[in-house]
């Protein structure tokens, strides 16, 4: 759970919030399924340009992100996680993506500092065995900071 402040200027608890950007309708339902069962609250965006609109909107604690997927009002997921990290960089951001051999995707990765997590890998200790491991570590991390904090807000 993560403290928000309310319109009325009042603490309230809630989940913490979840993006994911991908342009795959079925691994948007995995992740989907996987996160929800574990308490975030999710939303998802099937490109880019949607998923802009939604981090700028939801502030969300934690983003799953395709890098390649195809161009939508002229950004695409790289570009996207460029903005991201300039306008949030205290939001986790997880790459998911099935390219990993291209160099600029591996030079931005290693720049930013952003984990990559395979949809090729194996499932149980590749890829996605390794994000569910990371997202269910990041919520015990704020379940944690909400309770140091008390009633100060931990979003940001």
């Amino acid at each position: 759970m993560v403290l928000k402040e309310s319109e009325g200027g009042t603490m309230e608890s809630t989940s913490p919030i979840a993006l994911i950007i991908d342009d795959s309708p079925v691994v948007r339902r995995y992740l989907r399924l996987r996160l929800e069962s574990s308490g975030w609250n999710v939303d998802e965006a099937g490109d880019a340009f949607a998923g802009l609109a939604k981090h700028r909107d939801l502030r969300p604690d934690l983003i799953t992100l395709d890098l390649v997927m195809p161009i939508n009002d002229g950004i695409d997921g790289i570009q996207l996680a460029q903005v991201i990290r300039e306008e949030s960089p205290e939001t986790v951001l997880f790459i998911v993506s099935g390219m990993t051999s291209m160099d600029d995707v591996q030079s931005f990765l290693k720049k930013h500092r952003l984990e990559f997590f395979g949809k090729t890998e194996a499932p149980d200790f590749g890829g996605f065995g390794r994000l569910f491991a990371r997202t269910d570590e990041l919520l015990r991390e704020l379940n944690r900071l909400e309770q140091l904090v008390g009633e100060a807000p931990v979003r940001h």
